[in-house]
């Protein structure tokens, strides 16, 4: 078996996709299997945050802003 400095090095050898695909697959790994119940649940939430931005309930902010924020919140 392959040690990991081994595996670092064949992995930085493989094309962009391919690099991004084994990325996302030991994410994945680390996850566990997915579930449905969350997946169902955050479907939920989204919904309702959709309704919500719809009636005028909430507003958008831009995403630069938002993240301009949030790093000034964490320094």
């Amino acid at each position: 078996m392959a040690n990991l400095l081994d595996l670092k090095r064949e992995a930085r050898q493989l094309d962009a996709d391919e690099r991004a695909q084994l990325a996302l697959d030991l994410l994945r790994s680390l996850d566990g299997e997915p579930s449905e119940a969350v997946d169902q649940q955050w479907n939920v939430v989204a919904r309702e945050r959709l309704g919500a931005y719809d009636r005028g309930e909430v507003t958008a902010e831009p995403a630069d802003e938002v993240h301009r924020a949030a790093r000034s919140r964490l320094r």
